[in-house]
């Protein structure tokens, strides 16, 4: 088996900067007459849901509250009004115990809800539930109020708990909270994604709320094992954190090498070490669709057999999060023997190591992000 190497110019720099910039934390002062919609908000905040009777959520309530240390006799701040989804945003928060307010029907009195914020770089949720309130059976299903996070990890499993690499993820969005019928009208399709080596992926900019995942699981030679579709939920307390997605199918058997053409791509950096969980895509002779591959493995090695006659398209993504142009590079590789297989070596534009330990998308991702702090801090 021979290896063909592809050489290209270091032009992929700081695009992770510029990635990073998209999820710059916006402030909202509280006090403002018009609820501040919990999607509008990134980085440090309180999310305050209201429900009232039979568990419903509670839309235009007002809401007080008294900063930690408030002097005995002050009177309650006006923090705003719940949205059409029950929920409110408060991102003035300090360490102490804040004294959160509202009025119930026929009683003369603000009810009281104390409630300690430790961690002022959190995003904590806070429920009030309270059955003399009159809530909106539709309120919890309002799209437009869903919470924007910043990122959620998700590692893929069977059900013997072994991570399983190279798993392609769709993702739906439900129309619904409660939907638990895959078919129903109104799913929207959100994005595709690969697990890596380990059975790991990350995604940033995530609404919370019900999604109805197709799962499909890959061997070694990118040949399917098998599919399987499951729901979870997304919540606030996911963000930055790793959801698992249990599938009940066995995990695959190693097989043997196919007999038909296999190619066998390798991941270097120019120092010749090889680059694991590099994210590889390809399109096929002829065809205008992009397919994921899967992530590179510990050698820096990925796979494809039943090789069609023609020139395919790989393409790779440096930086396993970001998925624009400007991370991506393309190369062409063309079959002319369906029967033979072959070897490319892909020379990446980077020289630095990660000292070989393993981290998850999400781990990267949260690594890189306080870095940037740092930097932007000076």
């Amino acid at each position: 088996m021979t290896k063909k190497n592809l050489f290209y110019p270091a032009f992929v720099r700081r695009f992770l900067t510029a990635f990073l910039s998209l999820v710059t934390a916006v402030l909202v002062i509280p006090g403002f007459l018009a609820p501040v919609s919990a999607a509008e908000v990134k980085g440090s905040r309180l999310l305050i849901q209201v429900q009232g009777e039979d568990g419903y959520r509670v839309p235009e309530l007002s809401i007080y509250y008294l900063p930690p240390e408030t002097p005995t006799g002050e009177e309650p701040k006006f923090l705003g009004r719940t949205d059409a989804r029950g929920e409110l945003v408060f991102t003035e928060l300090e360490a102490g115990e804040f004294q959160f307010f509202y009025s119930v029907p026929n009683v003369k009195s603000k009810v009281r809800v104390p409630y300690s914020i430790k961690d002022i770089n959190g995003r904590p949720t806070l429920t009030i539930s309270d059955p003399r309130l009159i809530g909106d059976k539709d309120a919890e299903t309002v799209a437009e109020s869903f919470l924007q996070l910043d990122i959620v990890g998700f590692q893929v499993v069977d059900a013997q708990g072994n991570s399983l690499p190279n798993t392609k993820l769709f993702f739906r969005k439900c129309p619904t909270v409660n939907c638990n019928n895959s078919s129903e009208d109104g799913h929207v399709e959100v994005f595709t994604t690969i697990t890596d080596r380990e059975g790991n992926s990350a995604r940033a900019n995530m609404l919370t709320g019900s999604y109805h995942i197709k799962a499909t699981v890959y061997d070694e030679y990118h040949r399917e094992q098998f599919s399987e579709e499951t729901l979870i939920t997304i919540a606030p307390e996911d963000e930055k954190q790793s959801r698992t997605i249990p599938l009940s199918g066995i995990k695959p058997v190693e097989t043997s090498q196919p007999t038909s053409s296999v190619l066998t791509l390798y991941f270097e950096n120019e120092k010749g070490h090889p680059q694991a969980d590099i994210r590889v895509g390809y399109r096929e002779p002829g065809d205008e669709t992009d397919y994921w591959l899967g992530c590179t493995d510990s050698q820096g090695k990925i796979s494809i057999s039943n090789l069609k006659k023609g020139e395919y398209t790989f393409f790779y993504y440096l930086d396993p999060y970001n998925n624009q142009n400007s991370n991506r590079t393309d190369f062409e590789y063309e079959v002319e023997d369906t029967m033979a297989s072959d070897a490319v070596t892909v020379i990446l534009p980077i020289s630095e190591v990660d000292g070989g330990v393993y981290k998850t998308p999400l781990q990267k991702w949260v690594i890189a992000s306080s870095k940037e702090e740092e930097i932007d801090a000076d």
